[in-house]
């Protein structure tokens, strides 16, 4: 709906309402070593969306659920 909304300034809405940040759920602070990010990242964002992931397709299925259970933990309480 807001694509078709916005039409042709969907692309340029999005640009500035989004930012992707690499890090990594199994670290302290998804590992993000910079802390003016890490404030930026408390003080101005309102969703976090995880896209961990594994890309072995035979893992354990015990190391998938410790992804699950970071994932809900980072995102309901960090």
């Amino acid at each position: 709906m807001l694509k078709e909304k916005l039409g042709t300034n969907f692309k340029s809405f999005i640009s500035e309402k989004l930012t992707v940040v690499p890090g990594d759920i199994t670290l302290d602070d998804l590992g993000l070593k910079d802390s003016i990010l890490r404030e930026d990242i408390s003080s101005q964002t309102d969703v976090i969306i995880n896209l961990a992931a594994t890309t072995n397709f035979d893992e354990r299925y015990t190391c998938l659920l410790l992804l699950i259970v970071l994932d809900f933990f980072l995102n309901y309480f960090w």
